[in-house]
């Protein structure tokens, strides 16, 4: 018999989760509540909770930097989660955001027909995006 996995916390919102997403030291989760919710990665404990105009659609954590793709709005956010401090945020050029992703040389999203990378090499490059480069 394999290893039976145990739950080792829940942590609620205030509505329906779509995603979640997950490092060593933090969880995020979101959904149809218009807040994105952070908690410890090991014990569930609210670290953050960042209020976002329409329903959160995908999550991607990567260090410390969050990337929020927000589905009717059209928008993807890049937020700090260490200070709570938005980085960057960007328009979808193709409307309803599906998927987001996020490394440190590039942001990626998935909308509508299309999928786009923003970046430029190096670290966080993608924080490096002027308000032109997403038309």
């Amino acid at each position: 018999m394999g290893c039976v996995p145990r739950k080792l916390w829940t942590a609620e919102g205030r509505d329906f989760v779509y995603t979640v997403a997950l490092t060593d030291q933090y969880c995020a989760f979101a959904g149809t509540g218009r807040m994105v919710y952070v908690v410890s990665a090991k014990t569930g404990d609210m670290l953050l909770s960042l209020p976002i105009a329409g329903t959160i659609q995908s999550l991607y954590l990567h260090h410390n930097a969050l990337a929020i793709g927000v589905q009717e709005a059209g928008i993807v956010a890049v937020y700090d989660v260490a200070t709570s401090v938005e980085l960057i945020c960007l328009p979808s050029v193709f409307g309803a955001v599906h998927c987001v992703k996020l490394d440190d040389e590039a942001l990626t999203i998935a909308s509508g027909h299309q999928a786009t990378m923003y970046g430029g090499g190096g670290d966080f490059a993608w924080s490096q995006v002027r308000d032109g480069d997403f038309a």
